[in-house]
């Protein structure tokens, strides 16, 4: 009866296959809550669920599972007509394996808040660097003065060079860039004949067109630099998305490659303008009132779109795409063409000048 006097009904004892499944449950709680906890201190992809009251209560929910665990693996075995010494030891060896599993786990768990508390202190102190940046780059741009040219340029571009490093701010320097742009080259009205834009200018401008435009797909901003002064801006693969040139003077403006899409060119000044392989047919209302005569248009693109009283005189249309574009009272008095020029599906009224097709 020694061997079954243990074996009584209700009471099993906890045999070796029986401990394997509780310590496999135990690891997989375990491993469980590391995975949890990793995604709470963000050092893993965070998990589409609202955890509600456990953000705050989780360690007593830990703490009352791992009490569970203990009195599981460790409950009392059957009392047995004979002794065992090797009961007590059994004991023991579970108890340790249970503390250093517990002991493993409460690392990881640390480990991982010790690299969420370092991560939310790396990104303030990242952030306090980014507002030194700027608040110096403004300063730099705000300083008055034809001797302190350079140092407007130098803050230009290191405002650019914020807004690349921290994509929450390029909304505000953009703006800040408009601003300086509509201040300092201003054109009081349609007949002020403008000088070359100097060196701020132009550097203010080449930033805003080469920003990055994918940034702003959910709140385009709208640029305003309508009844600006630009003459002889340089900016090759020029993205004018949002922004207004209503009334501005481009006038021998170096804009090869120029693109975009929502661009306000109504009245614009492009006369002698470099256009080669421009993408104009981005743009938010009709051509209209505009000056490109002698510009190069070689291989640039205008529609499918209508240009409005346009003057192209002179203007170089070789390999331009003209395809289903609709002249109205344009000037094409002298406009150079060729075989690659393509007017397929394009119409122009009795007010349009020098049409060839």
């Amino acid at each position: 009866m020694t061997d079954t006097e243990g074996d009584r009904p209700g009471r099993r004892r906890l045999t070796g296959v029986n401990r394997s499944r509780l310590t496999a449950g135990f690891l997989g709680a375990a491993a469980s809550l590391v995975i949890w906890t990793l995604a709470r201190a963000r050092v893993l992809p965070p998990w589409p669920v609202m955890w509600g009251w456990l953000e705050q209560w989780w360690p007593a929910v830990v703490g009352a599972g791992l009490a569970v665990a203990v009195l599981v693996l460790h409950r009392r075995r059957p009392r047995s007509t004979s002794a065992d010494p090797r009961d007590g030891e059994g004991r023991w060896t579970r108890l340790t394996t249970l503390v250093t599993a517990f002991t493993a786990v409460a690392a990881l768990v640390f480990t991982a808040l010790s690299l969420s508390t370092t991560r939310d202190q790396i990104g303030i102190t990242e952030q306090g660097q980014f507002t030194d940046r700027y608040t110096k780059a403004i300063d730099q741009l705000g300083t008055p003065g034809a001797e302190h040219l350079w140092v407007r340029v130098g803050g230009i571009f290191a405002l650019e060079r914020v807004a690349n490093d921290s994509p929450r701010d390029q909304r505000a320097i953009v703006e800040v860039l408009g601003a300086f742009l509509r201040t300092a080259a201003h054109r009081p009205d349609p007949t002020t004949v403008c000088s070359a834009a100097p060196a701020d200018i132009d550097a203010a401008f080449l930033v805003l067109t080469r920003r990055q435009v994918a940034r702003e797909t959910h709140d385009p901003p709208v640029i305003d630099l309508r009844n600006t002064c630009l003459v002889g801006i340089r900016a090759t693969g020029a993205d004018l998305s949002g922004i207004s040139l209503i009334g501005s003077d481009l006038h021998d403006a170096d804009l090869p490659k120029v693109h975009g899409d929502l661009i306000g060119l109504s009245k614009i000044i492009l006369t002698h303008a470099n256009l080669y392989s421009a993408d104009l047919s981005g743009y938010a209302a009709g051509f209209t009132d505009a000056d490109l005569s002698g510009a190069r248009l070689s291989y640039a693109k205008f529609g499918p779109n209508e240009l409005i009283r346009v003057k192209l005189v002179n203007a170089d249309l070789t390999g331009a795409d003209l395809r289903d574009v609709v002249f109205t009272g344009v000037d094409l008095t002298g406009a150079q063409h060729d075989s690659s020029t393509k007017t397929t599906g394009a119409k122009y009224d009795a007010t349009t000048t020098g049409a060839w097709w």
